[in-house]
This record gives C-alpha cells, structure tokens and sequence, in this order.
C-alpha cells in the first residue's frame, strides 16, 4: 500500500528543495550544462516530494488554476484552441485572477465574511496573487498594472487586492482525468457541464510542468504550472 511521508519527512524535503542543491561535482562542466544540472536535480526533488502527497490533493491544487484560466477565456468568447498564458495581455490576466478569486475562494471566511457583506469586495494579498499568477502563468511573473481600473477591482493597497463579489452560475466543473510523467510534466483534462441536462458544453486539456516556484507557505501550493490549454466545444 502507499505510505504517505511523516510530517517530519516532508519538512525536511521542503529545507532541501528550499536550500541549496545537492553537492555535485561541477567543476568541468560549463555555465548552462551547471544550471541544466540544477534544474533536473530541483525537477527531481520537487517530483519526490510531490510524490509523497495524496494525489487528489495535487490534482486539486492544479485544477484550480486551469480552471481559472479556461472560464477567464470561455467569459471573453476566445473560442476553440490552443492558448499560452501571456501575462502582458493585462485584460485577460486580471480576468483569470478574478475567476480564481470568485470560484476557488470561499467568500465566508471567518475572518473576512463582514468585509465581502458589507464592502461589496473581497481581499487577498499581494503574496497570494502572486503565487496565483506564477503557476497560471509558468513563470515568475511581474504583475501587470491595473491602470484602467475595471469594475470588478475597486481598489489596491500596498499589502493587498480587492476584487468585487460576483458569481458563475450553475455550472459544474469536472476532472476527467490527471496524469503524472516522471519527466516533470503532467495532463490535466476538465469538462465543463451546463444546465439543465448537465450535458459537456467545454472540454480543457492542460499541459502542464511541475512548479520550481511553489510556495510552500502560501494559502494554496501549487506544485503544477500551466504551460498550455486546449479547449473544445463539443
């Protein structure tokens, strides 16, 4: 049967990938084939440890972000296809953060139910976007400028973002199915159903690639990133 890490084992794996790589001889080898060898060995000590986790636990956290992604394009008629995450589009990246905000966050938090009921707006903060943004986006990514404002994002602060109160209706949303490669990547394939016939009206397919910048202290890690989305409409 599967054994799942103790807690002291994954504290410990977490000081590992956190700190410096594993001692290795790099002496003879040059700058790039240096930083590639860092990276397999960072690839592989994250994919140990990801290995460790219940699998609905990682399939969960990844699926939060594609979906974000998908309903951020599927609310702006992006149609069919292949698409690639471009944070410098500002537009559609506030929309998915958005869609993250509205769908993968509970709005009766116990320390914030007052501030939604009240203010019309809920608050995350800068951190937590950011972890967001890094793995919806595949990289470490400078967040875009909010200079125009748009309704649903009332107003900013040095700590933190605002985003109004709003819903997606009925809709249910499906992990048909996720697969792991020992590689590093992974497919992540969702279908979207609609009332009343709770029939497929969207299907996603994610390619995605494990996480160097999951923070492990964040409200969510990640440990998966969107490399691309493919979508259908049967």
């Amino acid at each position: 049967s599967r054994r799942y890490w103790t807690a002291e084992e994954l504290e410990a794996y977490e000081k590992e990938i956190r700190g410096e790589p594993r001692t290795v001889d790099f002496s003879k080898k040059t700058p790039q084939q240096t930083s590639n060898a860092a990276d397999d060995a960072s690839t592989k000590a994250l994919l140990a440890y990801i290995d460790m986790l219940p699998t609905d636990v990682v399939s969960a956290n990844a699926l939060k972000i594609v979906d974000a992604y998908v309903d951020a394009l599927n609310s702006t008629d992006s149609g069919e296809g292949i698409f690639y995450p471009d944070e410098t589009n500002a537009d559609q990246f506030w929309t998915a953060i958005l869609k993250y905000e509205l769908n993968q966050r509970g709005y009766l938090d116990a320390d914030d139910v007052n501030y939604w009921m009240y203010k019309g707006y809920r608050m995350d903060s800068r951190q937590n976007v950011q972890d967001v943004a890094n793995a919806m986006y595949g990289h470490v990514v400078e967040l875009p400028p909010r200079d125009y404002v748009p309704s649903y994002c009332p107003k900013d602060s040095d700590t933190c973002y605002y985003f109004g109160i709003g819903n997606r209706g009925a809709v249910q949303v499906v992990l048909d199915s996720f697969e792991q490669s020992n590689d590093g990547s992974a497919v992540l394939k969702l279908s979207y159903l609609g009332p009343p016939e709770r029939k497929a009206y969207l299907t996603a397919t994610a390619q995605m690639r494990v996480n160097p910048n999951v923070n492990y202290d964040g409200e969510i890690p990640f440990y998966y990133m969107i490399e691309s989305v493919e979508i259908h409409h049967p």
